[in-house]
């Protein structure tokens, strides 16, 4: 575990390496795309709170989005 947070933590740094390069507008799109990436974070450990609860076809009836993020 130890390690991937090692990783993570990298790729925390080159990252922040990448933004200090950009301008304003590609510092908004990035910021942009990181949101939209954890709101569908969300929505998909909503999605598989729900199926839990609800079996899979009480699930299935219900929503009708795929899941992008197992």
């Amino acid at each position: 575990m130890l390690n991937l947070e090692l990783k993570k933590e990298q790729e925390i740094n080159n990252m922040v390496t990448v933004l200090k390069q950009l301008d304003l507008t590609g510092i908004r799109l990035l910021t942009r795309d990181a949101n939209t990436l954890l709101a569908l974070k969300l929505e998909v450990a909503k999605e598989n709170e729900l199926y839990q609860e609800d079996g899979r076809e009480g699930w299935k009836r219900r929503n009708r989005v795929s899941l992008w993020f197992g």
